[in-house]
């Protein structure tokens, strides 16, 4: 017997691998999914409101953020836009070695 309406595979709200997971939908933003997670991203909908660890192309630093957030090149990492400290890539120490030596340790 079958039903009038969608499964909820279909409909978006489960996940049916090799159709709808994050893997599925965006293999390029999966290759900034982080290793410490303890899910694969075979296990989410591009959808979904879990806070995920992903690693930064760029300064290669981890950070967390909701999976629904996020898109290529979409500025979240922290380091990268100066919200957080990441050592040795964007301190001050960093940036500034020249003042570094007047600073007073």
């Amino acid at each position: 017997m079958s039903s009038l309406y969608p499964s909820q595979k279909c409909r978006g709200k489960k996940v049916l691998l090799g159709f709808n997971s994050l893997a599925d939908l965006t293999p390029e933003l999966v290759k900034e999914w982080s290793s410490d997670n303890p899910d694969l991203p075979s296990e989410y909908l591009r959808s979904s409101r879990h806070k995920a660890l992903w690693t930064c192309p760029i300064c290669h630093g981890d950070y967390q953020y909701r999976i629904c957030d996020r898109e290529l090149d979409d500025k979240s990492c922290p380091y990268c836009c100066d919200k957080k400290i990441l050592p040795g890539y964007n301190s001050f120490k960093v940036r500034h070695p020249e003042e570094m030596e007047e600073w007073d340790e």
